[in-house]
């Protein structure tokens, strides 16, 4: 798991949220310019993109439980109380919006729709913008450990791999390192290992080594 893991839920809460968004929309449509869509155009389309909007947010709800606990992560009293208001207000814009598309293409009159759209479409807007607000609010402590935890590794590989060319060739070029290492730190650790053993090699070569020497070299 890592932070791209992260981001690509938070994709799938930003589908389900333009899908939120459209189907009461689509199924205000009509009422605005019946020009444009026919009414059962319009009822079926809503509805259905309304049950798309509440599946895809199930499924992001699910993964994002799902990676909180795989991450183990103890979150600070605060970051838990972001996280259950997030996952309570999206929650809460579905199934506002599901409810009133589908109250709004089967039950309510053409007057009561268009008081009711005004009033809750607005909520929803509010209601899905807050959830995401807390809920990026409620991941940057797991997304620094995650971070922490990346940088970690990487650092870890790239030392390795160091090593392991600096033992099997003492005559690597300049480039071969920098496509290895990236930060001027390890680059330098590289040379500074490179140089060490060429050195060693031309004094052995010309019966001058003096192994009290390595001391100055590690400098």
């Amino acid at each position: 798991m890592n932070t791209k893991t992260y981001t690509f839920t938070k994709y799938i809460a930003t589908v389900a949220s333009i899908f939120i968004f459209i189907a009461p929309l689509v199924a205000f449509l009509p009422y605005i310019k019946e020009e444009t869509m026919t009414l059962e155009t319009s009822q079926i389309t809503s509805t259905i993109m309304a049950a798309v909007a509440a599946l895809i947010m199930g499924a992001y709800i699910f993964l994002r439980l799902r990676l909180k606990v795989k991450n183990g992560f103890k979150n600070s009293k605060k970051e838990q109380i972001y996280f259950i208001v997030s996952l309570t207000l999206y929650t809460v814009a579905t199934f506002t919006a599901l409810l009133w598309t589908i109250n709004a293409n089967y039950v309510m009159n053409q007057d009561v729709l268009k008081i009711t759209f005004y009033v809750f479409f607005p909520m929803i807007v509010v209601l899905v913008v807050s959830g995401a607000i807390f809920e990026s609010l409620s991941r940057v402590g797991e997304q620094i450990d995650l971070y922490k935890k990346d940088y970690e590794k990487q650092q870890a590989i790239k030392q390795a791999k160091i090593a392991e060319i600096v033992k099997n060739n003492n005559k690597v070029s300049e480039e071969t390192i920098d496509q290895i290492v990236e930060t001027e730190t390890f680059k330098g650790d590289a040379k500074k290992l490179l140089q060490k053993d060429d050195a060693k090699k031309i004094e052995k070569e010309n019966g001058k080594y003096n192994p009290f020497m390595d001391e100055e070299l590690d400098k």
